[in-house]
């Protein structure tokens, strides 16, 4: 939440001894607004979700039950490391509460938020 964050990461652009990475988005400078600004000085790399062969490679139990469970939680790598049932749950909700719907809240002003939950 630096203003003018951009700034100061393109005054690190001049260094020759260093590589710049800027990663997530957040209210202020959401993905497709760092594409504009940083345009022809750097690359875009998307991360996915792990795949079922990856989830696989660290899920503790038989490929059914493993195609359950990913299914059902998907492939966050935070959330798969998740022991059990309640702690996954937990921490996908948090994901959600914190990173995407703070983001929109803080992104479009909205005032009043209501307390709600997925489900």
């Amino acid at each position: 939440m630096l203003d003018c964050f951009e700034s100061v990461l393109n005054g690190y652009l001049r260094k020759d001894n260093m590589d710049v990475f800027e990663t997530g988005s957040n209210a202020k400078f959401l993905s497709k607004d760092i594409i504009t600004e940083f345009a022809g000085r750097g690359d875009e790399i998307h991360m996915y979700p792990l795949s079922f062969a990856g989830f696989m490679t660290v899920y503790n139990g038989d490929k059914y039950m493993g195609l359950s469970e990913y299914m059902l939680y998907g492939g966050i790598p935070l959330v798969v490391l998740r022991n059990n049932a309640q702690d996954k749950a937990l921490t996908l909700q948090n994901l959600f509460d914190e990173i995407y719907i703070r983001d929109i809240y803080k992104r479009n002003n909205v005032r009043n938020q209501g307390d709600w939950r997925i489900c």
